[in-house]
């Protein structure tokens, strides 16, 4: 979405993320153990985890509808149409 919004400043990004091996770890976790129901539920129930999944929700709400908003105006499109613009013409005195 960055490269979309700011194509000068993040062009290939996207791209280099998804193919460079060196990047793999921060996709990856390389050992995660699995939690037990009562650690989640004990998770949930604080108030802290409700605010921060609040702020979570909002937030990827946000995001979803910019993305759906920029798919939508470049869809189809892979370069910017300038209109040629002409000068008016100064009517000619006699």
């Amino acid at each position: 979405m960055l490269e979309s919004v700011l194509p000068r400043f993040f062009k290939g990004a996207g791209h280099t993320f998804r193919t460079n091996d060196k990047l793999r770890h921060v996709r990856k976790t390389k050992h995660k153990d699995p939690l037990s129901n009562s650690t989640i539920d004990q998770i949930k129930s604080s108030k802290i985890w409700r605010k921060e999944q609040e702020f979570y929700d909002f937030a990827e709400a946000q995001f979803r509808s910019l993305k759906e908003d920029i798919l939508k105006t470049t869809a189809g499109r892979t370069d910017f149409h300038y209109e040629k613009i002409r000068p008016a013409h100064k009517e000619e005195e006699p």
